[in-house]
């Protein structure tokens, strides 16, 4: 049996199981019937949610779940039903071994921006996310078998953390701010306003943050001194009743403006005294303050001063602490971030030592998920457990395992630890790097191989620099780089098609330098091309493809995203030859250029493209009456089924055309594409129909992007794609190492290479390829997994 374990943070990063409330009354069990019914797409099941307010509470969801074959899991999906529609949430699972033969933990945590940019979509039309009145946990296919599912538990854990939100714009902008920094921090803090701001909110709540609130409705207040006179603490900025500063410890005091500007309150240094002792200075540059002192009451003290920009001691406190809170006398500021990083999570871990324990059973955790773990017994578990242990005794550590467990709730235990958080953290994090290390050079290098890095700047890891960035990866055994050297409407050399980019002119001819720079380091180098997309295109240039009809329009008429986002129609003959003529220019122009690769080949969803010409093209083509357009064409519509072969037919036609004539050009010009992985879902949904591309020999190569950081998932696509491909063509499985939502450690980017080989691959594309990546995948991978023999 293998048991599952999903936390899935929808608002904020860092979980806490206080007060955590089950949504699952009793066990539930659904099928999953992929190898009965091979049109069936999704299994779920609906958990009524009787208690909505529940929602508005929620920190984070906890899953537990047991599959008794979990190659028939392809992804998962949560969806909140609201209204008349649904929000729907995206699970990325990375698999964690949590003990047991076959018994795995997985563990996603977000940050509120990027949840709800990226992880949150609607179909319908919903009303408010915290009125949802129930779940579906839907689970969709993966390999085609048969396969149940039990639910074990679904559980809401409510924030311990609220920032009061207050009306005005700066107020709301900034409370906003200081939330998302404290949640990449995870700091696990929710908002909320005055309004709701009750007695009953703050029954899960240690700490209320006022991030900047000029004014506060008194009932607010009286129910802030009340929730800080029997145990919860307050942290506040710049701002603070006076009523409630007395409630703290604090007398307030009255507004102070620098005539010199920020040069008057240029840095704070900090008393050495409980919690600071290891912090020194921080930049602040403010350019006023409020002043306050402590009173002689609840062991209120100065934890901070402020200092001039010569180093001079004002006789202004910059920060005050309590038994029952802190008053930071201006707004944190921007500058000196990673000071103000350390400084936060050492103000609120003071004030509640549970989530810094979080952090630190994350971080042990992860010890466990080093490399591919998925045959690991409970012997080597608890040898390995050993191991670490005596590890970290070896650095005055004196721990049992069960001091990492989430639920300890003993806070006396845990602010014993509370002055060595950060080294008991670097320690661990330490282990980890040198255990990761040790995984990697444990893996053989394995050669002849196709290693290849796609790079999205288009100008090399460090820009402008394209000889260091060849020279690295030459030296961590990669022979490959797809550069992202044109967009739609816009390239990165002297192009005679399309404008030439900003960067071309800051730089110069990108293409021509990486070449240079590739064959002296035995690189080879391939032009990748992202088609029909107009991003980053000049605004005459996207203006003049809109007065000539040639932009994609949705079923009800609009463009993309306007200026910013525009799409060329793949249906009209001029963006076809367009498009064809860039790839032709590459390969005339750059006689060494190993190869052009295409990228957003395909439409942006099924939503596009149903302007008017592409209309009057499929009648034409297809001889089709159509009475209702786009109903006709869409959905169950009597045309729905030729229409959306007709998009698959507009997509193959840019490869078949540009694979006839640049071969013509050049008959040893490689060509490939990066391509959806979930064949055949993508026909539908972007009309990208790569399987055909393979069978007429239109590529060269093929790189699905099977990004994933879960390893089942990754090689269950590599084998459904290896299938599909039967050897025509080479197959290079993309390792998205910081695609979207994505940020693999160099340990499971190695399992996925392990995995490539063992599927008899001949070779791997990774992305991205950046300052960053080239400094923290390579120089790992060369101890062992690309290292030179």
């Amino acid at each position: 049996m293998f048991v599952f374990r999903t936390i899935l943070c929808l608002l904020i990063v860092g979980s806490i199981t206080y007060g955590a409330e089950s949504l699952l009354p009793q066990k539930q069990t659904f099928s999953l019937p992929f190898a009965s019914d091979l049109n069936a797409d999704r299994a779920y099941v609906d958990i009524p949610i009787t208690n909505p307010s529940l929602i508005k509470r929620a920190n984070s969801f906890e899953i537990d779940f047991e599959c008794d074959d979990p190659e028939a899991i392809g992804n998962i999906t949560l969806y909140f039903h609201s209204g008349n529609g649904w929000y729907g949430y995206a699970v990325t699972t990375k698999e964690v071994f949590s003990g047991g033969t076959n018994q795995f933990h997985t563990e996603i945590l977000f940050h509120a921006e990027i949840l709800r940019s990226q992880n949150f979509y609607t179909e319908g039309t919903p009303g408010p996310l915290d009125q949802a009145d129930k779940i579906r946990f839907s689970v969709w296919r993966g390999a085609s078998c048969n396969a149940t599912v039990k639910l074990r538990k679904i559980q809401i854990i409510p924030y311990s953390i609220l920032a009061v939100l207050s009306g005005s714009k700066e107020e709301s902008d900034y409370g906003k701010s200081l939330v998302s920094r404290m949640n990449r921090l995870e700091i696990p803090a929710g908002t909320i306003s005055p309004k709701e701001l009750t007695p009953e909110r703050l029954t899960d709540c240690k700490i209320v943050v006022l991030p900047l609130n000029y004014q506060l409705p008194p009932e607010t207040v009286a129910i802030l001194q009340t929730f800080a006179e029997h145990g919860g603490n307050i942290v506040a900025f710049y701002q603070l009743p006076p009523e409630l500063a007395k409630t703290l410890g604090f007398e307030f005091g009255k507004y102070l403006k620098s005539p010199e500007g920020d040069s008057a309150f240029a840095k704070i240094r900090f008393e050495k005294t409980v919690p600071f002792e290891k912090l020194d200075e921080m930049e602040q540059k403010s350019w006023n303050i409020v002043t306050a002192l402590p009173v002689a009451s609840f062991h209120a003290k100065v934890a901070a001063w402020w200092y001039d920009a010569a180093g001079r001691k004002t006789e202004h406190p910059a920060l005050l602490l309590s038994d029952r809170g802190a008053f930071f006398s201006h707004i944190l500021t921007g500058d000196d971030s990673e000071t103000k990083n350390n400084f936060l999570l050492t103000l609120f871990g003071h004030f509640d030592p549970m989530f810094r324990h979080q952090s630190i059973v994350r971080t042990w955790r992860s010890l466990f998920n080093i490399g591919d773990v998925r045959g690991r017994t409970e012997k080597e578990r608890v040898e390995l457990e050993k191991t670490f242990l005596k590890e970290l005794k070896r650095r005055n550590f004196e721990l049992t395992p069960e001091f990492f467990q989430t639920n300890i709730a003993d806070e006396t235990v845990l602010r014993q630890f509370v002055p060595k958080f950060q080294e008991l953290l670097d320690a661990l994090q330490e282990i980890r790097q040198e255990t990761i290390r040790q995984y990697c050079a444990s893996i053989p290098s394995k050669t002849p191989e196709f290693r290849a890095w796609w790079e999205h700047a288009g100008l090399g890891a460090y820009h402008g620099d394209w000889d260091r960035t060849m020279k690295e990866l030459s030296e961590s055994g990669f022979n490959a780089v797809i550069s992202n050297l044109l967009w739609g409407g816009y390239a990165h050399y002297a192009s005679n098609v399309i404008p030439r980019s900003k960067k071309f002119e800051q730089y110069g001819d990108q293409v021509e330098q990486a070449i240079k720079a590739g064959k002296k380091y035995g690189i080879e180098v391939h032009a990748w091309q992202v088609c029909y997309r107009l991003t980053g295109s000049p605004t005459e240039f996207i203006e003049t493809m809109r007065k000539a009809g040639r932009i994609q329009k949705s079923f009800n008429g609009d463009v993309y995203d306007q200026n910013s986002n525009d799409w060329l129609c793949p249906s009209h003959p001029d963006n076809i030859t367009l498009e064809c003529q860039t790839f032709c220019e590459l390969v005339q122009k750059y006689p060494d250029l190993a190869g052009i690769h295409f990228d957003y080949i395909r439409y942006p969803d099924d939503n596009y493209c149903y302007c008017d010409g592409c209309r009057e093209r499929f009648v034409k083509e297809t001889g089709c009456d159509i009475t209702n357009w786009t109903k006709d064409v869409r959905g169950d519509g009597v045309h729905a089924a030729k229409y959306q072969q007709w998009r698959c037919d507009n997509i193959t036609k840019l490869v078949e055309r540009v694979y006839r004539e640049t071969k013509q050009i050049r008959s040893n010009i490689k060509i490939s594409a990066a391509v959806f992985s979930n064949y055949p879902g993508c026909r539908r949904s972007i009309g990208q129909d790569w399987v055909v591309w393979v069978e007429k020999g239109y590529l060269d190569f093929i790189c699905p992007m099977d990004y994933t950081e879960n390893l089942r998932n990754f090689e269950t696509l590599a084998k459904q794609q290896k299938e599909l491909i039967a050897h025509r063509i080479p197959l290079y499985p993309g390792i998205g190492a910081t695609a979207t939502g994505i940020n693999m450690t160099p340990d499971c980017v190695a399992a996925e290479i392990e995995i490539v080989r063992k599927q008899n691959l001949p070779g791997f594309v990774i992305f991205n390829l950046s300052g960053r990546t080239i400094n923290t995948i390579p120089p790992i991978l060369k101890l062992g997994v690309t290292g030179k023999k």
